[in-house]
């Protein structure tokens, strides 16, 4: 409820941005003591909140993306329901193709790296994954074999 996120700030819900600044200065745990009460409203009361309170936590979300992780991986169920994948560097290059490549690169990677690690099982932290899908390199093999286009005797037939 709204009033539980104003409850966390006596009252009066801070701008994200001081909010931020604010915790940029806290050694982790104090960090994660701060923003997991956060957390566990966005859990518990996102179908009541006002956009207000809605925008504000997404926002602090966006700023402590690492931070969330951790605590929807280790705090939730959701740590439990991540998809093992068969071939992770595969998936990997495709996500890169689909969602990287068509858009120019113009994406938050680390938006996209935190949906990847919250629903497959990746051991990387949020950096190294935004890293891999940075650099890791697709050739035209890869493509082919994501289109599904088969190769037989040296000949690539679709």
């Amino acid at each position: 409820m709204p009033q539980s996120l104003s409850r966390l700030f006596s009252g009066k819900i801070p701008s994200v941005k001081d909010f931020n600044h604010e915790i940029d200065a806290l050694p982790l745990d104090e960090k994660r003591e701060r923003l997991y009460p956060i957390f566990r409203i966005a859990f518990t009361s996102w179908s009541v909140l006002n956009d207000k309170c809605r925008m504000f936590i997404k926002r602090v979300i966006e700023h402590d993306r690492q931070i969330w992780l951790d605590y929807v991986l280790e705090r939730t169920v959701f740590g439990a329901l991540r998809y093992h994948v068969q071939f992770p560097e595969a998936l990997l290059k495709a996500v890169k193709i689909v969602e990287y490549e068509n858009r120019n690169g113009k994406i938050s990677v680390n938006h996209l790296s935190m949906c990847m690690l919250t629903a497959f099982d990746y051991s990387y932290k949020l950096s190294t994954m935004g890293d891999y899908l940075r650099r890791i390199k697709v050739d035209v093999e890869d493509g082919l074999r994501f289109l599904g286009v088969v190769r037989i005797e040296g000949s690539v037939w679709g």
